[in-house]
């Protein structure tokens, strides 16, 4: 994959859509324009796709409704591509809502805003 898809910050969580052809990953928040130093606090969802001759794509920052203010993590993606499990809870502003999990759709006008999952009996002792 190289330089277009692999970066000098933290890049991790892959995830690649069941026809091989989508690479959605999570990168440690940096200034674009200004080549400031990461924002450990701060992460994004980027995208990366592959041609037919096996090249990928530069990669590209996911965008809204994936990313938030704060931390964003995209966690599972269904068989067919159409949903998303996003970590976090989104507010309607894009700020991060809170622990906990979202899901969003594909629909014809891109992504859905994501929509909190109601998991009974959730606990998280993460520190994060």
């Amino acid at each position: 994959m190289g330089s277009r898809v692999n970066s000098q910050y933290n890049d991790y969580a892959p995830l690649v859509t069941s026809d091989g052809k989508t690479l959605y990953y999570t990168r440690v928040r940096y200034q674009l324009d200004s080549g400031m130093a990461p924002e450990p606090s701060n992460e994004d969802v980027w995208v990366s796709t592959i041609d037919k001759n096996g090249v990928w794509s530069d990669s590209k920052i996911a965008g809204p409704p994936w990313n938030m203010d704060g931390y964003s993590l995209a966690t599972a993606i269904t068989a067919d591509g159409n949903s998303v499990l996003l970590s976090g809870l989104y507010s309607s502003d894009s700020k991060f809502g809170g622990i906990g999990l979202a899901i969003c759709h594909k629909t014809d006008q891109g992504w859905s805003v994501p929509e909190e999952i109601i998991v009974e009996n959730f606990a998280n002792q993460a520190q994060w």
